[in-house]
């Protein structure tokens, strides 16, 4: 056991701070701050507060926000939302500490959109993190329709986070080997926001009369590959169907010159596979 330091009488601890200091609770209510000597150091606005801190939860750190009202109550896992994680309500994660935390918000149960799974802010990649499978396709190639120059009425969305499953990325590469030429992507991972932007485009324009909110793309395992010709899109799909597990939609539902293909395990009825 270690020695006692310092002591105040009427007062019950309740949190350590990162100065190895202490919030405590006076008998009469109030909660006041000591420093690592027992001096105190500020009171707190109410009794009874909600601390929140700027770093995860994982890491002791400043206390830089007090809220004097009552809390939310957390909804059971898998369904408390963001702001239930996060009393303070300011925008700092609970969970990951970046938008990727926002982006999974866009995600099941947000009625908005309509996706029917729910990742976790871990899923996703990070664009400085991302690591380039040997097809040598970058971050900003694979979520080209997340950037802002691409798809100019969401202003990018989350354009630095995606989901890239580890199946698409070995089946491009291994498209691009038998291919035997570089690999052109016009549209990879999209966040349910895109997805829903670009299936009223597509509706709007005649392409096809209903949304597709679960699409493999906003999974993170499907690619649409340009093909230009009809010499290349047979080159390319025969590629792809050479490929395992590889999943490819038909040529007569395509309908703009690109090979669709993703891993999502068991293919479509009618799709190759």
């Amino acid at each position: 056991m270690g020695n006692q330091k310092w002591s105040q009488p009427g007062y019950t601890p309740q949190i350590a701070t990162f100065n190895n200091g202490v919030v405590a609770q006076s008998g009469t209510g109030p909660y006041v701050s000591f420093d690592q000597l027992g001096n105190v150091i500020g009171q707190m606005p109410c009794t009874n507060p909600t601390v929140s801190w700027t770093n995860n939860v994982y890491q002791m750190a400043p206390v830089i926000q007090v809220s004097c009202g009552t809390p939310p109550t957390p909804a059971a896992p898998p369904n408390a939302n963001f702001q239930q994680s996060n009393p303070s309500q300011n925008s700092a994660s609970a969970i990951c500490g970046n938008e990727s935390d926002q982006l999974v918000m866009e995600y099941k149960p947000n009625p908005a959109y309509g996706a029917i799974f729910t990742p976790v802010c871990t899923e996703f990649t990070f664009a400085s993190s991302f690591s380039a499978p040997a097809s040598n396709l970058n971050f900003y190639e694979l979520n080209v329709s997340d950037q802002p120059g691409h798809n100019t009425l969401t202003q990018g969305d989350y354009p630095n986070y995606a989901i890239f499953r580890r199946s698409l990325l070995l089946g491009l590469q291994n498209i691009q080997q038998i291919y035997g030429h570089p690999l052109l992507i016009e549209s990879g991972y999209r966040s349910p926001k895109v997805q829903q932007i670009i299936d009223n485009t597509n509706i709007a324009n005649g392409l096809y009369s209903t949304p597709s909110p679960d699409s493999r793309h906003i999974h993170g395992d499907a690619a649409d590959i340009g093909a230009g010709t009809q010499k290349s899109w047979d080159a390319l799909s025969g590629a792809a169907e050479e490929t395992v597990g590889s999943c490819i939609e038909p040529e007569r539902d395509t309908g703009d010159g690109h090979v669709h293909v993703d891993w999502r395990g068991e293919c479509p009825t009618k799709w190759s596979e």
